[in-house]
């Protein structure tokens, strides 16, 4: 579809005939808007942008210029916009509908953009006071005995979903507030939703209990998600399968606070069912890079632009329990 333009570089496309492409263009931008907004009224709004737009010189970019573009005048005519149906129940509230991109850094790379980018961006109040200015992020992935959402991932399906058991700990004996989530792709943007469970439970309950699946199901607070998660682990047998845990140092634009930017690294994955496995179990340390991931609704800032032009950036669809299989030898490697 025309919205995988996004992933291709910053650099001017080499087209011969660019109105055809403005198009295409146009035409995928449409149809996911008309999934939101009355058909109509998107028709008669991307007429108008495409006498905007018409003989600009065509980026990888353009996509997400005319998407936000779209967007911003139709929420003044729309002000009440419908939610795009997505893979779960239909009365989840999601905590977020936005665009992802990531990239690969070394170390090197790594210090230098996160230098660049504290003139535009801040970081985030949680970490700002932390020594480290971080915080631990583990997450105990699920999938079938035939690793379906490796699958899907690997062959870009574009409506996929996943259950995560996440918390912010690697202490067992830590009370943290622990999450289900549920987060998957439907066409280019990314959602997630996550309920906690009884005022009782935390990381330390998990760390305790024999059967994880069970303890989840016994005591998560009642929502469409947990029931959208017991559903799924009948019809999948579903099953906890992989341990990902890493740091992350998270930033916020200064001047929109929509666009945030992550730094994970330390990145490690374990075979196991647990959220808190032995200390002695094989812990497989993830290829030695950083993974950087912007995230945002409408728009990529122009000086974020920038830096991927400084340094050549190029986006990598990466999933860390992806890898983390295949570093583990769940799976053979996908390149």
């Amino acid at each position: 579809m025309a919205m995988a333009a996004i992933k291709k570089s910053v650099d001017p496309l080499d087209v011969s005939n660019g109105d055809e492409l403005l198009r295409d263009i146009l035409h995928g931008v449409a149809q996911q808007l008309a999934r939101q907004h009355n058909p109509q009224i998107v028709e008669t709004v991307m007429r108008d942008i495409e006498k905007q737009f018409g003989g600009v010189r065509i980026t990888g970019f353009l996509p997400i210029l005319i998407m936000r573009e779209a967007s911003e005048r139709l929420r003044k005519l729309e002000p009440k916009k419908i939610e795009p149906v997505l893979p779960v129940a239909e009365s989840v509230k999601l905590d977020f509908l936005r665009f992802e991109f990531k990239y690969i850094l070394g170390e090197n790379l790594r210090d230098r953009i996160e230098k660049d980018i504290k003139h535009f961006a801040t970081l985030d109040p949680y970490v700002a006071s932390k020594e480290d200015r971080s915080y631990i992020v583990r997450s105990l992935y699920y999938d079938d005995q035939a690793f379906s959402n490796y699958h899907q991932k690997n062959d870009g399906l574009l409506k996929r979903a996943k259950f995560r058991l996440r918390t912010y700990t690697n202490n067992p004996e830590d009370s943290c507030k622990t999450y289900l989530e549920i987060k998957g792709r439907y066409n280019s943007l990314v959602f997630k939703h996550r309920v906690g469970f009884n005022a009782s439970v935390s990381s330390s309950t998990f760390a305790g209990c024999g059967d994880i699946t069970s303890e989840i199901s016994a005591t998560i607070n009642q929502s469409p998600v947990a029931e959208q998660f017991r559903y799924e682990l009948e019809r999948k047998k579903l099953m906890p399968i992989m341990l990902i845990d890493y740091i992350r140092r998270p930033y916020i634009s200064k001047y929109d606070p929509e666009f945030r930017l992550t730094f994970d690294d330390h990145l490690h994955g374990t075979i196991t069912n647990r959220l808190f496995p032995d200390p002695t179990q094989d812990r497989r340390i993830l290829p030695g890079y950083t993974v950087l991931e912007i995230k945002f609704r409408d728009r990529i800032p122009l000086w974020f632009h920038q830096i991927i032009k400084n340094y050549s950036l190029e986006r990598k669809s990466i999933s860390k329990v992806c890898k983390g299989m295949e570093v583990c030898n769940m799976v053979s490697c996908v390149d």
